[in-house]
């Protein structure tokens, strides 16, 4: 082979060389530069990445990826619902009357002003002499009440609704939804009574009405000699008893009417289960809303009365003592009254007579 075939040759190779590192370079920088990607402010060496666990920890691509990624960062709270200590809070309320520090508790009263009077003749075997009315009249302020002696009352809690849900943090910090149940506090009263009248000071009086003609008084001169008892005084004894009876039923019962006393019991309820002035509620509340809490309920939502049915006639209502309030002899006892044809002194002109006798 000539001398200068051999040189074409060496130069035809290194033209291939020179091409070849041309077309490797432009590749390079078509790939750096002209996809507008940057060179990193702090290049360096770079570790190699985990393809496992990239997959572990990164959310796949979907409809759920945002889901996924929320539930990533910010970790779902978990939710409970705490159950009541129904038994262990029943146990702890058994007693608990004692923190009303009374015996007796008052929920409800009623306050009138009334007169009431009460005549009848003088009488010889039965019968009644004409013109001889002896009557007394009384005129009284009173008070009456209803109320529930503490051992009569039992407290229990009932499991109620469902109350709003609470956010918070168990001992980890990890956050917690809570929802408890609210309690519905039941006061089952077994026996309730009427306290009363209380007679409030300075108004009561009792006065005469109606007067023998004054020859009764002289016709009596020899009995009371040969006797020793004046049938006009044991008259006016007769009627003041009376009509001490008849004003305390006519105060709570006028007319036999129970309206009164309905009134009463209705009032009586509402005191343990509504909120009001003189209210029983904020009281009970006060005292067991805490223990509640401490129980595991979240609140008291509501107060449940249970006691007997409102009498249906007057004569079944009951004194304090568990005795007929109203005697079954009224108001036929007093209807025998002289003074029916008469009519008895308004509340205005008693009081005109109570302010004179001051």
């Amino acid at each position: 082979m000539p001398p200068w075939f051999g040189k074409i040759l060496l130069w035809l190779g290194l033209l291939v060389l020179l091409g070849a590192g041309i077309f490797a370079g432009s590749i390079i920088v078509s790939d750096k530069f002209g996809s507008g990607g940057s060179s990193p402010l702090n290049p360096g060496p770079y570790p190699t990445l985990d393809a496992t666990k990239i997959a572990q920890y990164t959310p796949t691509f979907g409809a759920g990826d945002i889901d996924n990624l929320v539930a990533t960062i910010m970790p779902t709270p978990r939710a409970f619902l705490t159950e009541p200590e129904v038994q262990a809070m029943n146990a702890a309320l058994q007693g608990k009357q004692k923190l009303l520090a009374t015996d007796n508790l008052y929920a409800s009263s009623f306050q009138t002003i009334a007169v009431s009077q009460y005549c009848r003749k003088l009488k010889i075997f039965n019968w009644g002499l004409p013109g001889s009315d002896i009557g007394a009249a009384k005129l009284i302020e009173g008070k009456w009440q209803m109320g529930v002696s503490l051992s009569d009352i039992v407290f229990t809690m009932e499991k109620g609704s469902l109350a709003a849900p609470v956010t918070g943090n168990d001992n980890a910090g990890a956050p917690t939804i809570e929802t408890k149940y609210n309690g519905i506090l039941v006061i089952t009263i077994s026996r309730f009574g009427i306290d009363g009248p209380t007679l409030l000071r300075g108004n009561e009086y009792l006065f005469n009405v109606g007067k023998p003609i004054p020859g009764y008084d002289l016709w009596q001169i020899p009995r009371t000699i040969i006797t020793g008892k004046s049938l006009i005084d044991d008259a006016h004894v007769e009627v003041a008893n009376m009509v001490e009876k008849l004003v305390k039923y006519e105060t709570i019962a006028p007319n036999s009417s129970d309206a009164n006393l309905q009134a009463m019991y209705k009032d009586f309820n509402a005191s343990f289960t509504q909120t009001g002035d003189k209210h029983i509620y904020d009281t009970i509340m006060a005292i067991f809303a805490p223990m509640a809490e401490k129980y595991g309920y979240a609140g008291i939502e509501s107060v449940r009365l249970v006691m007997p049915s409102a009498p249906l006639t007057i004569y079944g209502w009951m004194d304090m003592d568990g005795q007929p309030l109203i005697s079954q002899d009224y108001p036929t006892k007093f209807a025998d009254s002289t003074c029916i044809s008469s009519p008895k002194p308004s509340i205005a002109e008693a009081e005109k007579l109570l302010n004179e006798s001051k």
